[in-house]
């Protein structure tokens, strides 16, 4: 009994304070994104969080919302307007996972549009 209760007030504070350590970068420009959660076939699940991030700086952090049975992110995508870049900017989405303190990848990148509004998207994520 004495090892159950030390594993609880050991192992529980550890889950509890799993987080993704993501810490966006605010810009004057930005993008709205929304889009649709899956890992493979599954919606996310509520508690998952998304991150956008352009050459490895994070640009949004956005909670999953489940509604409906649909999982889905509503946020802006942080940057600026770069007139020297030759190429567009391109976002990559990971997910972390509340669940089992995971980053998965998004499967597909999207381009960074300045002041656009990015809606009905569905980013997939392997397991």
């Amino acid at each position: 009994m004495k090892k159950f209760i030390l594993l609880i007030f050991v192992c529980l504070p550890a889950y509890l304070s799993a987080q993704h350590g993501w810490e966006r970068v605010n810009y004057t420009q930005s993008m709205l994104f929304s889009a649709e959660v899956r890992i493979g076939n599954k919606a996310a699940t509520q508690g998952d969080v998304v991150g956008a991030f352009i050459n490895g700086e994070c640009r949004m952090v956005a909670p999953v919302l489940v509604i409906n049975g649909k999982s889905t992110i509503s946020s802006v995508v942080h940057g600026e307007t770069n007139e020297e870049l030759e190429e567009p900017e391109e976002i990559v989405f990971k997910l972390w996972r509340m669940k089992n303190n995971t980053i998965l990848t998004a499967t597909k990148t999207v381009e960074m549009k300045i002041g656009s509004n990015a809606h009905n998207y569905i980013l997939h994520f392997k397991k």
